[in-house]
């Protein structure tokens, strides 16, 4: 086991199919800082600048996207796919926590969607 699986025990007090959440990037945080330090930073300072009171997925995704960009957002999602790649391959992980991190890539990969489809493609070209 390595010294992030401490971090990938549910939480009883959260609902199985919640939005994503503050818990989500803390859990983020926790698996980038050995595997992508910048990437963790990118994540803690976003839960720092974050709105506690961005509650619906809707309005959470536009604040994460207003402090975080896109590309760091997709960065995320493809170094988390690739920690959750060896822990499956070095059978690191348990059913329970398997699962939390199968819920884990499905958030970001929402969050991923979302982008693609709410943000304004004409103020990303090159003038």
């Amino acid at each position: 086991m390595s010294r992030n699986d401490h971090w990938l025990t549910p939480d009883p007090q959260q609902p199985e199919h919640h939005l994503f959440s503050h818990q989500s990037l803390e859990l983020t945080l926790v698996l980038l800082r050995y595997n992508n330090p910048s990437l963790a930073t990118a994540v803690q300072q976003t839960l720092w600048e974050m709105d506690d009171s961005a509650e619906q997925a809707q309005h959470f995704y536009a604040e994460l996207v207003s402090v975080m960009e896109a590309d760091t957002i997709g960065n995320i999602l493809c170094t988390l796919s690739r920690v959750a790649q060896r822990m499956l391959l070095n059978r690191q992980l348990k059913p329970e926590q398997r699962r939390l991190l199968q819920h884990l890539l499905t958030e970001w990969a929402d969050l991923v969607e979302w982008v693609l489809l709410n943000c304004n493609v004409e103020s990303r070209r090159y003038h």
